[in-house]
């Protein structure tokens, strides 16, 4: 049976996973998961740098840091924003997996 697209449209996650993850210090950030497009671009891009330039601001969510703050926070406390990204790629291939046991789900009923 052919998909109605309401069907597709279920399937959407309305709100992006978050945790609160424990970096070096014993200091606490919120991240969240990447959407769906931002996860391939992820994926898609070949130097870590560029990766976690790309990921942070988007996944970041408290504290709020500025791209000046956050390539600065790279060049100076690299375990931090590792652990940081991280997280937010654990979070994204979380929403990842959610989706597609979703849709194998439907494809079942």
């Amino acid at each position: 049976m052919i998909a109605k697209s309401s069907d597709l449209m279920n399937l959407c996650v309305n709100e992006l996973p978050q945790k609160t993850i424990t970096v070096e210090g014993g200091l606490e950030v919120r991240v969240q998961a990447l959407e769906g497009i931002d996860v391939l671009r992820v994926s898609s891009l070949e130097m870590l740098d560029e990766k976690i330039m790309f990921a942070l601001p988007k996944g970041l969510v408290e504290p709020k840091l500025t791209h000046r703050e956050i390539k600065q926070l790279t060049n100076r406390a690299s375990k931090v924003v590792n652990d940081i990204f991280i997280g937010i790629m654990e979070l994204s291939e979380l929403l990842i997996e959610e989706q597609s046991e979703e849709e194998a789900q439907a494809e079942k009923n």
